[in-house]
């Protein structure tokens, strides 16, 4: 996986149009000390390596060479495919159902453009798996899947946005696990771009009206990597995907494009207002004078 990763990244950076062929990897010498992070020995533990380390370690390359590559890095990705396990007997056919949903997030902003909305992690291929197909195999209910309003991180060029997935339990009982990455550390900016939101998992027990975090509601050690969470008919799952960091400093993003952010309903006025610093005027229209002051002021 240290491998993979670290040949992801910098293939990404060269010219796309160089054969993927064994001469390409001759110029990269990989030093991977063993019992280390990057080489682990047993009894460490080593799990999630495709969907939540690689695109970690594609990120640290990144900002390794961001100084001498700016113009073909991205800010740091969500950095997480929000791996979430339910099981359980569906209660229409009395059969043992397993699933395993693979989540997408926001991509960093680069250079020339904002980061990508909903995307799986740069080293995946795998498509965001339908409602329809979810809700006809297994026993759940959704009440939502949208882009997660305000996740990206501002900048020049934002990052792009993650989303929600919401759904209900309709099976007496549902044995949830989850392996997610970002819920502490946020995916960072580059350049004065501002950092991505968190990822998180979130539950409700009394039909939606309140959620609170899995570690508060059944005392696991980490909130993003448990195992073997029951859980009960009625019961609403959350998952909250990051956003990608931004790209450049939030002062120099045209008002136009802040002004469709928030026409769109991707940010919301007032967060909008707070970071770039500018001033709206009735509706969506920015005020250029107030922003002036505004930006003038700090």
């Amino acid at each position: 996986m240290t491998a993979s990763a670290t040949y992801n990244a910098l293939l990404h950076l060269t010219d796309h149009s160089i054969p993927s062929n064994h001469g390409c990897y001759r110029p990269v010498r990989i030093i991977a000390p063993p019992g280390t992070i990057v080489n682990v020995e047993y009894p460490g533990a080593s799990v999630g390596g495709n969907s939540e380390i690689h695109p970690h370690f594609v990120m640290a390359i990144y900002r390794a060479l961001s100084d001498a590559l700016p113009d073909r890095v991205s800010a740091h990705d969500g950095g997480t495919s929000a791996l979430v396990a339910v099981g359980g007997v569906h209660p229409e056919t009395g059969d043992v159902f397993a699933n395993l949903t693979n989540e997408g997030c926001g991509w960093g902003g680069r250079a020339t453009k904002d980061g990508n909305n909903a995307l799986c992690i740069p080293n995946g291929n795998c498509a965001l798996q339908p409602i329809e197909i979810l809700e006809g195999r297994y026993p759940m209910l959704h009440e939502a899947l949208a882009i997660r309003e305000g996740s990206a991180g501002a900048g020049r060029n934002r990052g792009g946005f993650g989303y929600h997935r919401q759904f209900k339990v309709m099976s007496d009982e549902m044995r949830v696990s989850c392996f997610v990455e970002k819920e502490k550390l946020r995916p960072w900016g580059l350049f004065g771009g501002e950092e991505g939101k968190n990822a998180g998992i979130f539950v409700s027990r009394d039909g939606g009206e309140t959620f609170a975090t899995v570690s508060e509601l059944f005392g696991v050690a980490c909130n993003g990597k448990f195992s073997d969470v029951y859980l009960k008919r009625g019961d609403i799952i959350r998952i909250a995907t990051s956003g990608g960091g931004g790209y450049g400093p939030p002062s120099d993003r045209d008002f136009e494009r802040i002004e469709e952010d928030v026409r769109q309903g991707y940010i919301p006025r007032e967060q909008a207002e707070d970071e770039y610093a500018v001033v709206f005027n009735g509706g969506e229209r920015i005020d250029a004078e107030a922003t002036a002051r505004r930006r003038g002021g700090r």
